[in-house]
């Protein structure tokens, strides 16, 4: 991707022997130190911030990255002068910010959109993110608001993945396995009659990067073990409709788990009426 064209490594340095050493880094990564749980915990209040300005400026009529872009400078530039001159942000982008991913209306239906083209109308579903840089470490903040009042169908979506994630959440704790997450978030949509409508597992880890192991899938059987610090994401999405997904930070402790990010998650709260 930078342009090198050469021979592979193995052909310049031919008697070497080399070693798969990527499930030791993931290995090392699973379970946080305290102070990195510290740092995490940090970054939840600077997200906080970034999503409220995001929250707040957010009206019809404007363009998603107009809206970004103001709030996440001015929760930067408000993050930068309280944790005073030592602080720099160690992952290359904001210190903190908050986004929509071009998830808005009929786009907000794609997991991980790019951008859009149109602004933001009333009747718009919006999926928003949030995160902030602390030591190099981020939680994961995201929320789905509603641009005017939510119709009939809008409220049975948002409340169908508020209780998904509901139950997720509930089957976090030490010794159960990530699979049970995930089976416990897909027990609920099918009671909520809307399986098909779901694009991705459950959730993620978080540390260093903003998606690493372990998995919050089905198919993954890691243990979840005090320290493990993951997502909690679950959502679903009707094409050329709407998506709707939150997702909080989870804190796996000794007698449970800690969601450590607190941006409101109810509907009313997380509806925009201006405009």
């Amino acid at each position: 991707m930078w342009g090198y064209k050469g021979p592979p490594i193995k052909k310049k340095l031919p008697t070497a022997k080399f070693v798969r050493a990527k499930d030791i880094i993931e290995n090392m990564r699973l379970v946080k130190s305290e102070e990195e749980i510290h740092l995490i915990k940090e970054s939840v209040k600077w997200a906080n911030l970034a999503h409220t300005l995001l929250q707040e400026y957010t009206q019809p009529g404007l363009w998603d990255l107009d809206i970004a872009l103001k709030a996440s400078y001015e929760a930067s530039m408000t993050m930068k002068k309280a944790l005073g001159p030592d602080y720099e942000p160690l992952t290359g982008g904001y210190p903190t910010g908050a986004g929509f991913r071009g998830q808005v209306g009929p786009m907000s239906a794609i997991p991980h959109s790019m951008s859009t083209r149109r602004p933001i109308k009333k009747g718009d579903v919006v999926v928003t993110g949030a995160g902030a840089d602390v030591g190099g470490y981020s939680c994961e903040l995201e929320r789905t608001m509603i641009v005017g009042e939510p119709t009939e169908k809008q409220k049975r979506y948002f409340e169908a993945m508020l209780k998904t994630q509901d139950a997720a959440l509930k089957a976090f704790k030490p010794g159960a396995k990530c699979s049970d997450v995930d089976k416990a978030a897909t027990k609920a949509i099918k009671e909520a009659g809307l399986t098909k409508l779901v694009r991705h597992h459950t959730g993620h880890g978080l540390g260093l990067e903003g998606h690493e192991p372990p998995w919050l899938d089905v198919g993954d059987n890691t243990v979840l073990k005090p320290g493990m610090v993951l997502s909690c994401e679950p959502g679903i999405y009707e094409p050329g409709y709407a998506g709707f997904r939150h997702s909080d930070t989870v804190v796996i402790t000794k007698d449970g788990a800690e969601v450590v990010t607190y941006y409101p998650r109810d509907i009313e709260s997380l509806t925009i009426r201006k405009g």
